[in-house]
Parts: structure tokens; sequence; C-alpha cells
């Protein structure tokens, strides 16, 4: 399989703007639990191994453990402004998974240990949660449950003993098995599927095992049973330059793959595939990237990539990658702001062990989540509990404005007749325009309404023409306007209206 160079080199970010790898904010705080005390959730609910979800609306949703009244499985649901728990479990026996949370707010976790385990969704507009399905028939269970934009489930589902499988699901046509285990299925060359990632378009990537766990592919696999081989190990290809792949992958909508994975010649790296080839994006001793931690890269729609690893000075760091630069935005020690004040991203040292927990997530606007233990900035014996925290890359003020002109009618006949011109003033940019907002035209006197002009908003602005004799003599009138509002001035803009044209009766028409 050739190799292409990059995917993506840049996110594009609002109206006019970009980022790279090292433009990012500050983390901020959106939920912390222990140290006594609690931030956007109820005082001595917890959690551990947990991995919360982050959607393109900014909203991170997360399962925990809840005190109201009984110690229960629940979800929590919230933003940088606000959270709350959207759902607590009736059994207090009852165990909730990892959730994932859509665009449109829909949450979905698989419930085990109850009456009716199988997969659940908090429905945002209803305020509720339902129970979808425990399908396929004879599964006995199911594991990384996601939910897309088009409410379609993917997720594994176990089949006792006998193996595993890809599956999706929607309310309408029921469940697909993409792909399964020789065990499920005596056709299948799979003798281990790993963890799944889920698309928009219904489709499953992850990473397959042929024969043994020592054969390795990273496959995609469609609801018909279509499989996609992107890349395999040196085992089952001897021209690869990889030996064997992470547990788990990264998956966007445009069919590309983030994974990591060990190199034949040595060492390890991060790379991307989709079905034109592969592309490195980030190699273990180089760009201050020592080596890589077993969680799941993540990818976006515009292929900038986020990673867990470790840097050359043995610390741990969130690491970003956009097929050019490759920057830790967040480092184990970071000093971070929190509702008890600044923290340090550290494990106390009663704890031990890593700070950071679980996989991050990105979405399009290149927003990554991220959990980490929080200590005492001075003294790593004083926890801060654990928090859940959102970093957003940094927007550069980028101004701008347009535009277009129009007149009615294009044609005047006589002295007296009226043209009315209509203009319409758009902020390009991603800042704000004060007002008063302006347009200059070089026949007429324009009339704009007051006020500013937000980003993506537009102003609608008039000027009127009433035709004299040397108008009629010139035969045509040409306008030329620009805008102009807090300093900045739009593009030239023009209209031509015309008297009527001469149509010579010496030449006659013929039809057939």
């Amino acid at each position: 399989m050739k190799k292409f160079q990059s995917i993506a080199l840049a996110v594009a970010i609002g109206a006019g703007g970009s980022i790279h790898a090292a433009d990012y904010e500050a983390p901020e705080l959106m939920m912390r639990s222990g140290a006594g005390s609690a931030f956007q959730i109820p005082v001595g609910s917890s959690w551990s191994s947990k991995t919360p979800s982050l959607n393109n609306q900014g909203q991170v949703a997360m399962s925990i453990n809840v005190v109201a009244p009984e110690f229960n499985a629940g979800v929590w649901l919230g933003t940088v402004d606000g959270g709350e728990i959207v759902d607590i479990a009736s059994g207090d026996g009852d165990l909730y998974t990892d959730v994932d949370i859509n665009d449109e707010g829909q949450i979905v976790w698989t419930r085990n240990e109850s009456s009716q385990d199988g997969i659940l969704m908090y429905d945002p507009v209803e305020d509720e949660t339902v129970y979808l399905t425990n399908a396929p028939v004879g599964a006995s269970g199911w594991s990384s449950v996601a939910i897309n934009d088009q409410q379609a489930l993917g997720y594994r589902s176990a089949f006792g003993f006998s193996g595993n499988a890809w599956v999706s699901w929607d309310s309408e046509g029921g469940d697909e098995i993409h792909v399964a285990e020789t065990g499920v299925d005596s056709d299948s060359p799979y003798a281990f599927l790993f963890t799944p990632s889920l698309n928009n378009d219904r489709r499953i990537a992850g990473k397959a095992a042929i024969n043994s766990f020592n054969t390795n592919q990273i496959i995609i696999a469609d609801e018909d049973g279509t499989i996609e081989t992107l890349v395999e190990d040196s085992e089952l290809d001897p021209d690869s330059p990889f030996s064997n792949f992470n547990n788990s992958v990264g998956f966007n909508d445009h069919g590309q793959v983030a994974f990591v994975a060990q190199l034949s010649a040595s060492g390890s790296g991060l790379f991307v595939a989709d079905s034109e080839g592969w592309a490195q994006y980030a190699l273990a001793g180089e760009n201050g990237v020592d080596s890589f931690e077993a969680f799941s890269p993540v990818v976006n729609n515009d292929g900038l990539v986020a990673f867990r690893g470790f840097n050359d000075s043995g610390e741990r760091a969130i690491w970003l990658a956009d097929g050019e630069t490759v920057t830790a935005i967040v480092t184990e020690g970071d000093i971070v702001d929190t509702d008890l004040g600044p923290a340090r991203l550290q494990s106390p040292d009663e704890v031990g062990g890593p700070n950071f927990g679980g996989t991050i997530s990105i979405n399009d606007q290149g927003q990554v989540e991220f959990v980490s233990l929080l200590t005492d900035p001075d003294s790593s014996a004083v926890s801060r509990g654990r928090g859940v925290f959102l970093v957003s890359p940094e927007i550069s003020e980028t101004p701008g404005i347009g535009l277009e002109k129009t007149a009615e009618p294009m044609i005047f006949e006589a002295p007296g007749d009226i043209i009315s011109y209509t203009f319409i003033v758009t902020n390009t940019g991603n800042v704000t325009l004060s007002g008063p907002v302006s347009v200059d035209d070089d026949q007429e006197t324009v009339e704009c309404p007051s006020g500013d002009l937000a980003p993506d908003e537009s102003m609608t602005c008039h000027a009127e023409r009433v035709i004299s004799t040397d108008d009629v003599e010139a035969g045509s009138v040409t306008n030329i306007a620009t805008a102009t509002a807090d300093g900045v001035e739009s593009n030239e803009a023009s209209v031509t209206v015309r008297t009527p044209p001469i149509f010579d009766d010496r030449f006659e028409v013929v039809t057939d």
C-alpha cells in the first residue's frame, strides 16, 4: 500500500480563521469530584476509569457514580458553563459503561447487571432515558457503544463464549452485523475483533486479528458486510513497515483512521490511513514525543489528531498532530484554574500512577476533552480531586466585510424613472464590527440601519436614483460602492442600469 503525503494540515475554525497544533488556550474545568467538595456534580459523587465523550457543541457526557439518594450509576451532561445529572439508575446494582454523545445531545451507554441489560439512550428533547435494544439475537454483551448524528448505534456484541461481532443498529432498520469473529461466523477469517469506532456513514473501523493475535489488520466494515483493509502488519504483508498495531483507533467521517503502530525497523509512530494509503503524523523520538500511551488516538473531520504520550522528560502529555507539526497542548504538572483556585495536573502522592485518565476526545472545532487528577500547586500530598477539562484552540481575530449590490429595475426609459438600489453588507470575519455601518456610493446617498454587525450577520441598505435627461442621453448609469464598518473596508461592488436595447427592423427573423 503506497504512502501519501499529508491528509489535512490545518483546521478551519469559524469565519476567516485557522488554527494549528500549537495555538491553544489554557484548559477550562467542566466538572470536578473529590477533595471533600465537588464542582457541577453532587458532593460525594465520583468516577474511576471512566472516559467522557465530547460533541461539536462543546457538550461533554460522562458515566459517574451519583450520591442521590443511593450510590447509583448515573450520567452527567455539561459544558464549561454548567452541568447536571441527566440519568440515575433505578437499581443500585446496575452498572453503566462509558457513554457516547452525538451532536443532537443524545447520549447512549450500556446497562449491565439489571433485569433488562442492553443499550440505553438519554433523549434531551424529552428529557428522559429510554431503552433501545439488546440486539442482535443471541448477544450476551455490548461494549464500546457509540451513536452518530443519524441516531445509528455502533458497538461490539459478545455471543457468550463463541466470540464477538461489530454491529450497528437503528430504530427503523434494526441491527446489522458488519463483521464477526470465526466463532460466530465460520466463514470469517478474523480470530478477534478489537474496539470498534463508528462514523456518520454507519461505517465501523478497528483492528482485527487474523488466525492469531500476531497477525493484524486495520479494517473498515460496512453494514452490507463489505470489508476494506487499510493496512496490514508485516506477518501478512512482508512489505509493510508495521509489526503490530495498538488495540484502538480513531475514525472520522471521511474514512480516515488514526492508529498507533509498532514499526518493524524499531520504534513506534502515529499514522492516519484511508483508502488511498497512509501518512505518518508522529514518531517516537521526534518532536519531543518519547513514546505513546496505549489509549486510542482520536481524529476529527479536518484530520487533526489528538493522542496521549510521554515527552522526553518522562511526563505524560496530550498532543496534537496536524500532518506537519506535533505539539503538546497539555502536560503533566501544568497549573490550571479550578473552582478551588489554582491546581496542578498531578497524581497525589498517596495515589501514585498516571494523572490523566481514559481516552481523550476531539471535536470538529478542535476542542479536546481530558480527565486528570489534581493536587495543590505547592504540595503533591494535598489532593484537589479529579477534574474533567476542555482545552480549546485560540482563534485569532480576523475582521472582514463583504458587499453585494443590486438594482431594480435594470432598464430605464425616460427622465423621472426611479431606480432602487439594494446593498447587502455581510460580516465575513470572526469578530463583531461596531457600528455605524456605512456604504459609500459614487452616485447616490445610501441609508443603512444603525447597530453593530456580528460575524455572519448581514445588513440591508438602500438608495434611489431619479433618472435624468443626461442619463437617458448617456444610455447607462454605473454605480460603484464600498462598505465600511469599524475601520474595515469591503470589496467594490458595481451595477449598471441601461436604456432598452435598440433593434434594427431591416433584418428579418426567420424561424423553422
